[in-house]
């Protein structure tokens, strides 16, 4: 069985990203590609980042 990625609202990142930076995360936009993780793309304080969603246990580590 193939793994299939975590589904999440996008009320669901908006909340994680608040709790951790504050609420000034805009332009939250998902992003293609991420074979085992959901990613996002944002702005926060005139600054573009990326945010990567996984609930797998190892899938942050290179």
């Amino acid at each position: 069985m193939a793994y299939e990625k975590p589904e999440l609202t996008m009320s669901e990142i908006e909340k994680v990203l608040w709790n951790h930076l504050g609420q000034g995360a805009a332009e939250i936009t998902p992003l293609s590609g991420g074979n085992i993780s959901n990613v996002f793309s944002f702005i926060l304080e005139g600054k573009d980042y990326v945010v990567k969603f996984s609930d797998l246990e190892r899938a942050y580590e290179t």
